[in-house]
């Protein structure tokens, strides 16, 4: 988040898968997180390259991002499915909170970042309740700009969108042969993968993010819109 800037979401898993990430600074885009090599290869290129020490203990969750918000073309976005990447501060934060509460599973919260000095994934949380209403919250959380309930369609009758979904999330098929309709979590296994060497070489050579992660570029033909994804305008429609 910007310094200064609130978002209200809704996390929809507690127990946050953990990797060693490295983050490289690249054409000026710090937005290029990944897991560290070491295990996967004998020396991991990144740490040969950016130093041992940049990497990060970071541990993720999935949450649907309920903050409207406008983008420089005009295409709004709401509801959007995310990973939220945290460091041990706010690690301990989410621990802390779910001793409190038993389950963080579809909490709602409030998420302030105070200044550029604070971790971008907020430093003030404070708790709005649960998700009453999680079907509804299904028909209007969206990723790449569809919804799930198409993505869901979709997957059900193209192979190819089937197994990108399978690939990005973690779902469940019922015994009539579809996917259950509830908000599902991402494959951290799969999306969190150390890549190997060649991959980071290839990143730090100033690749783009998408070019060298596909699974976060672009889905299968006719499986994205430009409708931006916006959802109900509601203030708490869930």
């Amino acid at each position: 988040m910007p310094a200064g800037a609130s978002k209200d979401i809704v996390l929809v898993d507690d127990d946050p898968f953990c990797v060693n990430e490295h983050n490289a600074k690249i054409n000026n885009n710090w937005r290029n997180h990944h897991t560290c090599n070491k295990g996967l290869e004998e020396t991991c290129f990144s740490c040969t390259h950016l130093g041992e020490k940049s990497k990060a203990f970071t541990g993720y969750l999935t949450m649907v991002d309920c903050s409207l918000w406008e983008d420089k073309k005009g295409n709004k976005y709401q509801y959007e499915l995310k990973l939220i990447g945290a460091k041990l501060g706010l690690l301990k934060k989410w621990e802390r909170k779910k001793k409190e509460k038993t389950s963080l599973v579809l909490s709602r919260w409030k998420v302030h970042r105070e200044d550029d000095k604070k971790a971008s994934t907020g430093d003030e949380w404070e708790s709005m309740g649960v998700v009453e209403k999680p079907d509804k919250l299904f028909e209007l959380a969206n990723y790449r700009g569809k919804k799930l309930p198409e993505w869901w369609a979709l997957a059900e009758s193209k192979a190819d969108i089937m197994a990108y979904v399978k690939h990005t999330f973690q779902v469940e098929v019922g015994e009539d042969g579809k996917l259950v309709r509830e908000i599902p979590i991402f494959n951290y296994m799969e999306l969190l993968a150390p890549r190997g060497n060649a991959w980071a070489k290839d990143l730090m050579s100033g690749t783009t993010r998408e070019e060298a992660m596909p699974e976060f570029g672009a889905a299968p033909a006719g499986a994205s819109d430009t409708n931006g994804g916006i959802g109900a305008e509601d203030d708490v429609p869930f």
